[in-house]
Formats: C-alpha cells, sequence, structure tokens
C-alpha cells in the first residue's frame, strides 16, 4: 500500500480545498510549503482580502511585518480588498489610512 500526502492530491482536490480558507489562510498556511507545484496553483488563483473577516490581531500583525518578506509575497498575489461591515479589524485600517500610518 503506498502512502499518501497532502502534495500527492490532485490538482483539481487541491483547489477544492483551496476554496474552503480565505486568501490570508492560504498565504499562512501554504506561502512557505517547497512544494513548486502548489506555489503554482496559489499564484493561479485570485486573491482577495477580507479585512472584516481577520481579527484585530491579525491584521496588526500583518501591518507590523509589512516589509517582511513573506508579507510581500502574499500582498503580491491580493487583487481585491473587502472591506465591509464595522469589524475592529475594519476601523483599525481605515483610522491608520486616514492618519497616514500605513
Amino acid at each position: 500500500m503506498n502512502k499518501s500526502t497532502f502534495e500527492s492530491l490532485p490538482n483539481e482536490i487541491l483547489l477544492i480545498i483551496f476554496r474552503y480558507l480565505s486568501s490570508f489562510q492560504l498565504c499562512q498556511t501554504f506561502l512557505h510549503v517547497k512544494n513548486s507545484r502548489i506555489k503554482h496553483l496559489l499564484t493561479s488563483i485570485p486573491h482577495s482580502l477580507d479585512i472584516s473577516s481577520m481579527h484585530y490581531d491579525q491584521l496588526y500583525q500583518f501591518l507590523s511585518n509589512i516589509n517582511n518578506d513573506t508579507t510581500k509575497r502574499f500582498t503580491a498575489l491580493i487583487d481585491t480588498l473587502v472591506l465591509r461591515g464595522t469589524s475592529t479589524a475594519c476601523l483599525m485600517l481605515c483610522y491608520l489610512t486616514t492618519w497616514g500610518k500605513v
């Protein structure tokens, strides 16, 4: 019996799994993976950063590491920024952008 691994799953199954995770979760989880096929799949799908679904701590950590290589690679993948509602993360981003801190 062959041992199956996550990386041995076909592309179609991986893309289905990816749909259940936000872009932020995908990049946090898979950006450091050394598998070029998974990295290619990650860069082949559109990404949006939904600030309203993030916790304040996550956004703060993300903005604090804006010059980090991983953060730069992640932000290069984002094609849409979603702001909705009045979550603390959305309010923080609006406050920081208004006062020129970002």
